[in-house]
């Protein structure tokens, strides 16, 4: 990880040279020859990065999935004019629709039946979960259990064949 949070700035800043280098137009802009040799090193080493990058995140697309939620808050929603209230069995209620808060996060499928691993903030208090997949289906989740104080939370989906992700051993993960 250390190692990606020097790389991105490192590419950014370095494709912002390649341009100023192309456009540059007069030999006096031109930077030393030392420093292009490196300069085109450090490029190639970031071009190839990029990379790496994309091709994880393509093999990786079928296995990532959307989250939406909604949270209906029990409160009345925000309406004009004035407010309508009833007798209800806990006394004075509000009339009205209740309002909903929406809210969205990422997580990924983790078995081939439809069990897929989020964050647990991203499903706190929901009262719908809807997952997208990257070919545009949604289907319905429900909670299978969380872990607010490690932040994990494991859904379902009714859906088959679906493409896990390759979860290793904690012992084979590098740095970076």
């Amino acid at each position: 990880m250390r190692h990606l949070r020097t790389a991105l700035p490192l590419m950014l800043a370095l494709a912002s040279m390649a341009r100023a280098d192309e456009s540059a137009s007069t030999p006096a802009a031109a930077a030393p020859a030392a420093t292009a040799a490196a300069t085109d090193e450090d490029l190639r080493f970031a071009r190839n990065l990029s990379r790496a990058f994309r091709q994880v995140a393509k093999g990786l697309q079928p296995s990532v999935v959307s989250i939406r939620t909604v949270e209906a808050s029990g409160g009345p929603a925000l309406t004009r004019g004035p407010m309508r209230f009833r007798m209800g069995p806990g006394g004075l209620q509000p009339e009205g629709p209740v309002s909903q808060r929406e809210g969205q996060g990422t997580g990924f499928v983790l078995r081939e039946d439809g069990t897929i691993l989020t964050n647990s903030h991203v499903i706190r208090g929901a009262s719908q979960i809807v997952v997208r997949r990257s070919d545009g289906r949604e289907f319905p989740a429900t909670v299978l259990g969380g872990d607010p104080e490690t932040d994990v939370a494991v859904l379902r989906i009714d859906a088959k064949g679906l493409t896990p992700v390759r979860v290793i051993e904690s012992g084979e993960v590098e740095v970076g």
